[in-house]
């Protein structure tokens, strides 16, 4: 089992991929779903639920390759204002953790 401050280590690498994905409405409400119950998970200190929240924010991310738009698809969007705020949240969370490197550290 990882331990807490490798999930915070692999929960901030996935934040900035996170926030450069293009999804649908939907595929963002999902990803916005996942990335609140990683913040409580985080909060709590729960690494298995962290993890399973973390692979499911990946499994809601973009596929691989490309994927036809049929009509009626919604169209892939930048991330939306509150996924960008959670997103915000749980960086700032994982910055202030006293085990955290800083970028100077990595």
């Amino acid at each position: 089992m990882p331990t807490f401050e490798e999930t915070l280590a692999d929960t901030d690498e996935l934040l900035g991929r996170v926030s450069a994905w293009r999804l649908s409405p939907g595929g963002w409400a999902e990803v916005h779903a996942q990335l609140t119950l990683l913040e409580d998970a985080l909060a709590r200190g729960d690494v298995p639920e962290a993890r399973l929240a973390l692979s499911r924010v990946e499994l809601a991310g973009p596929s691989l390759g490309p994927s036809p738009i049929s009509p009626g698809d919604e169209v892939p969007e930048a991330a939306p204002q509150v996924v960008n705020q959670t997103i915000e949240r749980i960086g700032a969370a994982i910055a202030s953790h006293p085990e955290t490197p800083s970028d100077d550290d990595r």
